[in-house]
């Protein structure tokens, strides 16, 4: 193997690591902060209102 393809294959498998790892503190944290995830859920519901109202107004447009 090549210098070159060890270090493209080293940094694949650091990206991935990190891909993993961050993608497991994603699921711990939304898990324990379950109760304040629901609410920007619902808090968020009526910006997605607004802009599909936007978006809709703006086809009409057309």
């Amino acid at each position: 193997m090549t210098d070159e393809s060890y270090k493209k294959g080293f940094n694949t498998a650091v990206k991935v690591i990190l891909g993993l790892v961050l993608i497991i503190v994603g699921l711990v944290a939304i898990v324990a902060f379950w109760s304040s995830v629901l609410t920007l859920i619902k808090a968020g519901i009526g910006f997605v209102f607004l802009l599909a109202g936007a978006i809709t107004l703006a086809l009409a447009k057309d």
